[in-house]
């Protein structure tokens, strides 16, 4: 039990500043928060400005357009807690949150769940980032509105990554592999860069699929044909994981495929683009991706399993980084995880870490089973049973949750995937108490 006491005793060491001491007014800053959409799209124009004066380069996941379409597909039960800050009327921060339920308490998470893969404030330079935060969080503590802040994917440049290394605990960390374009300079020296065997593999599959029919390939902005081309990505996604029996409650979720096309649509003024590989006119991968401060980022791809023995994600990825050299893009961003085939493209790594925060003396039991990750726990169980023991538990999720409308495959989640990993969360959780009192 004294490990136990312990454990939480370090825990209290961040939750003492938010609920304890007196925090003093910031001169000339005035707090808000905004909970509903209306509120939100009132800051349309001021947040757009932001985006352009903030300090550091923000990703696509600060921008307005990413909040709107994520606020338009919340899940039921979460509520908007957006901060922003004012400095004499004019808007000068915002930090993009959301309230939810975690093991049966209110957390903070960035705004976009899974679906944000960095998190991030957006703060011009004059503000005293975690002077504001702090304060935020006080106010947030004291009206008991939420436990604790699980802030997901934070990169280590990120302008709010000090303050939250500083206070909160690393539950997970993870690399972001890219490209720095600028300093290769063009495409065919990145080539040179790659493997003798790299060069040749690809380039015997792209001969191969090329004898067998017409290979072309497409790099455009979203237009007209956008919300086919997320249907199509998607259904390959689908079809990919229904083969593969992956669990990922982020592609099978019902809101999943509308929150990306409003991503896309003509109301938004995001800068997407789309690579299409094709084989006789047919998309065989693609890619949804976005331009943002110089930098590509590579948001979401799938190719057909169909024809999976000519590698046509490598070939499509290849393709597009050929165009986007074309194109003067500064970096290629491919986000976490670092799997193998990115980090055979990428030449450079950025630490993405998780953080857990207590708010109250409950929320600490919040930060101790995030700490364990326990749904890394349960993807990690997942992966490694065989492939046929996941195919099965699939098709079985799928049986368990036939209903007179579950014809469509997309309204489907895979419940088993969910059961085993609430399982796990409790397995994880108790086994951070039992380390926790055998200190």
């Amino acid at each position: 039990m004294v490990g136990l006491r312990r454990s939480l005793e370090r825990e209290a060491s961040s939750a003492i500043s938010f609920r304890r001491e007196r925090v003093e007014p910031l001169p000339d800053l005035a707090l808000e928060t905004i909970r509903d959409r209306r509120a939100m799209y009132r800051l349309e124009s001021e947040w757009r400005a932001l985006m352009i004066t903030a300090s550091q380069t923000a990703t696509i996941y600060q921008s307005f357009d990413w909040a709107a379409a994520c606020a338009n597909k919340m899940k039921p039960g979460a509520q908007l807690c957006i901060l922003a800050a004012r400095e004499r009327g004019r808007l000068v921060a915002i930090a993009p949150l959301i309230v939810e339920r975690w093991i049966g308490l209110s957390t903070l998470r960035w705004l976009g769940g899974s679906l944000a893969i960095y998190g991030d404030v957006l703060a011009e330079s004059s503000v005293d980032v975690p002077e504001w935060l702090n304060r935020a969080f006080t106010e947030l503590a004291a009206r008991g509105e939420a436990q604790s802040l699980l802030l997901d994917n934070v990169r280590a440049d990120a302008r709010v990554a000090p303050f939250l290394a500083s206070i909160g605990r690393e539950t997970t960390c993870k690399q972001a592999p890219w490209i720095e374009m600028s300093a290769l300079g063009s495409f065919a020296a990145w080539r040179e860069n790659q493997s003798r065997s790299t060069r040749r593999s690809r380039s015997r599959r792209l001969r191969q699929l090329a004898a067998a029919g017409t290979v072309s390939f497409v790099f455009e902005r979203a237009g007209a044909s956008a919300a086919e081309r997320i249907a199509r990505l998607i259904a390959m996604k689908r079809d990919w994981a229904e083969r593969r029996g992956v669990f990922s409650r982020t592609i099978w979720d019902r809101s999943f495929e509308a929150t990306v096309k409003a991503l896309v649509s003509n109301d938004s003024q995001l800068d997407a683009r789309f690579s299409v590989l094709q084989f006789d006119g047919k998309a065989i991968a693609i890619e949804l991706g976005f331009v943002s401060g110089g930098v590509y980022v590579s948001y979401l791809g799938a190719y057909d399993p169909a024809y999976e023995a000519y590698s046509p994600g490598m070939l499509q990825l290849e393709r597009t980084l050929e165009a986007c050299f074309d194109e003067e893009v500064e970096a290629i961003d491919l986000q976490p995880p670092a799997d193998t085939y990115k980090q055979s493209f990428a030449d450079r790594q950025t630490k993405v870490s998780s953080f857990a925060i207590a708010l109250s003396g409950i929320g600490r039991l919040q930060t101790i089973v995030a700490e364990a990750d326990p749904v890394g726990l349960a993807k990690g169980a997942i992966d490694r049973l065989p492939a046929s023991c996941r195919r099965l538990a699939f098709f079985a999720a799928h049986f368990m949750r036939r209903n007179e409308d579950s014809q469509d495959t997309s309204k489907i989640e895979p419940t088993i995937g969910r059961v085993l990993k609430r399982a796990l969360l409790l397995l994880g959780a108790g086994g951070a108490v039992a380390a926790a009192m055998a200190d």
